[in-house]
């Protein structure tokens, strides 16, 4: 009996304690704020949603449905509304979808403004000074979500760097940052904080991890006359033209483009400033390597003319291989006197390989020999001795200049000109204009150099003189050291003074005179030079020992002034020693 009594109280005890949570719960739900509901049916235009008060509320199925259609939610599906009265006028609780929605809103505007937190909005459309975006939130539970909540994003908050063109970015949703809140008037937003945020933050990570010979993926992000700015995430580094290509370039603008994604090689890094250099063309070997194999000595490429200067012209056969042809291996036969005459710059041409120093990555290569050596034509179609006709071009004082064929000159040095005359200029005997026949005295291939001759067409009258002879000439002229003798017309010898007589002769007019004719000896010839040294004194010696050696023939037949002279010489020795 008492145990059924204390059962009894137990369960009366319970039945009040849950009664007592109850009526808390009940008083907790209050009108202006935002409740948890139950969606408890579906009927046909309205939904009962069940809030914990008496009765259920009643929403519009309208306010849940999609444009096809289609519920948003289901029986037993909980949702947030806004409780505006306990009860209306029918004893229902008077709740709203949207009220609930602009509240969360709100509320999310409000925490992310006193936390600085990111908040997705949906840039709208562009107003004076900026954008309007829609802060009420991608998962909305309303169709009409948009227009909960709308803020206002300066020009120059709208991304990093700003962007320029405001309607590009109309209808994109972006995270954004709060930077002024003023509940139900004003909300300012910025997208650019964000960004400069994330930046920093990968910057940040870059610094960190980045090594130089690393390969790093970037974008290019601005261009200048010496270079580009790489976008690489966080950080710009510098690409400077030079570290580009290999080969030449004028202009960043003719290898990158503004956006274009690349990969780029750390080849300096300065962690303090936050400067890095980068390279294009590190990332490809070196052209150089095996330029010998590519392009050896005497092979004959094709490149284009990339510069002119006043001494030669820059070939590019391929990036970061220029070879020079210099102005002398433009033609075997012009005198080229700058590039230009033959070749202007984006010229393709044909050349072939004369040098390569692999040391100071220099190339010499020639244009004129990828033609025949006209020189060496010449060489096997005039040899030594041939007689030719030509034309004189030009005279020079050292000599006149003769075009044999098209390209093709050669030369008469003065000397050259006479056996017997000497020149002091060509001019005094020929003219420009004149037709001249000279023998071919010697071609220089490589020095390109034909050397003529006019007096070659005759025998040297020099040669005909030897030394020993005897010679009648006339004098012509005297000097203080000698006299000059005509032996002939134009052939002259020289007695020096100390030649003139058998004694010494202290002034030459004391022995010789101009028109006198003398016998004398030859003792020197120089054919080349156009020389005869001749001697009085050796004449008379010798005309002595003719005159003895007659005398002893007289009187001593079959003795010679030599035989004599030795008998002496030994009666001499015999009779010393007798003594």
């Amino acid at each position: 009996m008492m145990d059924t009594q204390k059962e009894k109280n137990y369960h009366k005890s319970k039945a009040g304690s849950k009664m007592e949570e109850l009526l808390d719960d009940f008083d907790k739900i209050k009108e202006g704020k935002v409740v948890t509901g139950k969606v408890v049916q579906i009927k046909g235009e309205s939904l009962l949603v069940d809030v914990g008060l008496k009765t259920e509320g009643v929403l519009r199925k309208e306010d849940v449905t999609t444009p096809s259609g289609k519920l948003k939610v289901k029986v037993g599906d909980k949702i947030e509304v806004f409780l505006e009265k306990r009860e209306d006028t029918f004893g229902r609780p008077l709740i709203s979808l949207k009220k609930a929605e602009v509240t969360k809103t709100w509320d999310r505007i409000r925490d992310a403004y006193t936390t600085q937190s990111e908040i997705l909005g949906k840039i709208v459309k562009k107003i004076k000074g900026g954008m309007m975006v829609d802060l009420g939130g991608p998962d909305s539970i309303l169709e009409e979500g948009k227009g909960l909540a709308e803020a206002f994003m300066p020009a120059s908050q709208v991304g990093y760097p700003p962007v320029k063109d405001l309607d590009s970015v109309i209808g994109q949703v972006v995270p954004l940052r709060v930077i002024e809140f003023k509940p139900k008037r004003n909300i300012v937003v910025s997208w650019r904080l964000v960004i400069e945020d994330e930046v920093k933050k990968k910057r940040e990570e870059l610094l960190n991890r980045i090594n130089i010979g690393d390969v790093l993926k970037g974008s290019v992000k601005n261009i200048t006359k010496f270079g580009a700015f790489i976008d690489l995430g966080g950080i710009d580094g510098l690409l400077h033209i030079g570290d580009i290509t290999w080969g030449r370039l004028e202009k960043v603008e003719d290898a990158l483009k503004i956006g274009e994604q690349l990969d780029v090689k750390v080849l300096a890094f300065n962690r303090e400033k936050e400067q890095i250099s980068l390279g294009l063309k590190q990332l490809e070997p070196h052209p150089w390597e095996n330029i010998r194999e590519k392009y050896p000595v005497d092979s004959t490429p094709t490149g284009r003319v990339t510069g002119l200067l006043p001494y030669g012209a820059f070939v590019e056969l391929e990036p970061g291989i220029e070879g020079l042809i210099h102005v002398s291996e433009m033609s075997w036969t012009e005198k080229i006197r700058h590039p230009r005459e033959v070749l202007k710059v984006g010229d393709m041409v044909k050349v072939r390989v004369l040098n390569i120093d692999e040391k100071n990555r220099k190339l010499s290569i020639g244009l004129k020999q990828i033609q025949p050596n006209p020189w060496a034509q010449a060489k096997e179609k005039y040899p030594s001795g041939t007689r030719l006709t030509g034309t004189i071009t030009h005279l020079a004082p050292f000599g006149a200049f003769v075009k044999l064929e098209e390209g093709i000159e050669g030369m008469i040095h003065v000397s050259d000109i006479y056996w017997t005359k000497r020149l002091r200029h060509p001019g005094q005997v020929l003219k420009v204009g004149d037709q001249v026949e000279a023998v071919v005295l010697d071609i220089k291939v490589e020095a390109e150099k034909i050397s003529l001759g006019l007096k070659q067409k005759s025998k040297n009258p020099y040669e005909k003189y030897f030394v020993g002879s005897n010679v009648q000439g006339k004098v012509v002229h005297l000097t203080n050291f000698g006299a000059f003798v005509e032996l002939e017309p134009d052939i002259k010898g020289l007695i020096h003074i100390s030649q003139a007589g058998k004694e010494k002769v202290k002034d030459i007019k004391e022995v010789l005179k101009v028109g006198d004719k003398v016998w004398t000896k030859i003792i020197k010839v120089d054919s080349q030079q156009m020389i005869i040294d001749l001697s009085i004194k050796e004449y008379i010696k010798a005309q002595e020992k003719a005159e003895v050696e007659k005398y002893i023939e007289q009187e001593i037949p079959g003795t010679t002034l030599g035989e004599i002279i030795s008998e002496k010489l030994d009666n001499s020795d015999n009779s010393e020693n007798e003594e």
